[in-house]
């Protein structure tokens, strides 16, 4: 031992009783790891095998027993599911796009962008105002996110192309009109 530098485990001694709170902490961690392993090896259970029908999840919530229930039996007995639960949606019905208003008839007195008098580059404006970006990504593969969409350069997104990423703003395009979106 010639370099000059005690064994690790003098080192080790040396830290443990210059911090007690540490050493009890490490004790006690030792001896739960010792325990968790101890378990693990010695047990004979083993994984047990578990049918489907055991595991299955009810995909409709309990419902209170009725005096009618418990006549005719269990409640979840009298759920028929024919169809799935869950439907996706073809649009986001919370978006309106100014080609919708665009293309509606003022033959039953709503409002439409021609009625309101707005031009191709406010209609383009206005529906611009509705997206919202919220991160962009600038490198060798641009990335941003509008409106808690992924998009990239060439897709399009509510009647809008992405043309280019910045680092504070995107750039828009609908037909010929460019819309410059800042970063909020």
């Amino acid at each position: 031992m010639g370099n000059g530098r005690p064994p690790v485990w003098i080192l080790i001694r040396a830290h443990l009783r210059g911090d007690p709170k540490k050493t009890a902490v490490l004790v006690l961690l030792a001896v739960v790891m010792v325990v968790v392993y101890a378990r693990l090896f010695i047990t004979t259970g083993g994984p047990q095998e578990v049918s489907a029908a055991d595991q299955a999840v009810a995909a409709v919530p309990p419902v209170a027993a009725s005096a009618s229930a418990s006549e005719n039996g269990p409640a979840e007995a009298r759920v028929k599911l024919d169809r799935p639960l869950t439907r996706s949606l073809s649009r986001n019905p919370f978006t309106l796009s100014a080609d919708r208003l665009s293309n509606a008839s003022g033959a039953d007195g709503g409002l439409t962008v021609e009625s309101l008098g707005l031009d191709p580059v406010e209609r383009a404006r206005a529906a611009a105002a509705e997206l919202v970006l919220e991160s962009t990504i600038v490198g060798s593969a641009p990335l941003a996110s509008i409106s808690g969409r992924i998009v990239r350069p060439g897709d399009e997104i509510d009647g809008f192309v992405l043309e280019r990423v910045e680092p504070t703003k995107v750039v828009l395009r609908q037909n010929e009109i460019r819309v410059i979106l800042p970063l909020r």
